[in-house]
């Protein structure tokens, strides 16, 4: 079970009063590093009303059987976080921009893909988020998170609007049960991964 919880800082919060910016023009230098990490073919995600499926890894099982990975929302009722996304959203300090709930199966590295979280719940305008995980030993979970936000001084030759993108890019060892979280002056995100009772998480033979 997976957790995600993703918040911008309001004005005047910690952060906010220094200029963090990136100007992101596509997918750089960081996702690119993220990209590297993943196998080169990738298993696709399903729904709960799909059935299963998946691809080969040809440079690990040619021959082998494709490796199902399933994700399913977790109902609202059944959520870990949901008193921390409260207090966040009654706080003057931070703004709730999604809360993604969902359970997935987990393989090694080399087995895993990535989910755009707009899957499992409503992202707002502005913002890309997605996440991934695997385990090798440990739980290592990426979040890939861009905000995009109106610039603050616009160019009086310039009829359009300006924006400007932040980015928050991580990788995290994580063990099960613990709460973590993904700090950037702008915004940020708490993530939490969970075993479902009476499951384990184990990757792949």
């Amino acid at each position: 079970e997976v957790e995600v919880i993703v918040i911008e800082y309001v004005s005047g919060a910690v952060g906010a009063r220094e200029d963090w910016q990136y100007i992101d023009t596509g997918r750089d230098r960081v996702q690119a590093q993220i990209g590297a990490m993943q196998s080169q073919s990738e298993l696709p995600f399903t729904d709960s009303d799909d059935n299963e499926s998946s691809m080969e890894d040809e440079e690990t099982e040619p021959e082998g059987e494709p490796k199902p990975l399933i994700w399913r929302p977790i109902a609202s009722e059944q959520r870990n976080l949901t008193e921390t996304f409260a207090r966040m959203r009654n706080s003057r300090d931070y703004r709730p921009l999604l809360y993604a709930a969902w359970t997935q199966t987990v393989y090694g590295e080399t087995d895993k893909t990535t989910l755009a979280l707009d899957r499992v719940t409503n992202v707002p305008g502005g913002l890309n988020a997605s996440a991934s995980l695997y385990v090798e030993r440990f739980l290592h979970l990426t979040l890939d998170l861009e905000l995009a936000k109106p610039a603050g001084m616009k160019d009086p030759n310039d009829s359009g609007s300006r924006t400007v993108t932040y980015r928050l890019a991580e990788k995290r060892k994580m063990r099960s049960g613990e709460t973590h979280f993904f700090d950037h002056p702008r915004f940020g995100a708490v993530a939490l991964i969970s075993k479902p009772s009476g499951e384990m998480i184990n990757s792949s033979p």
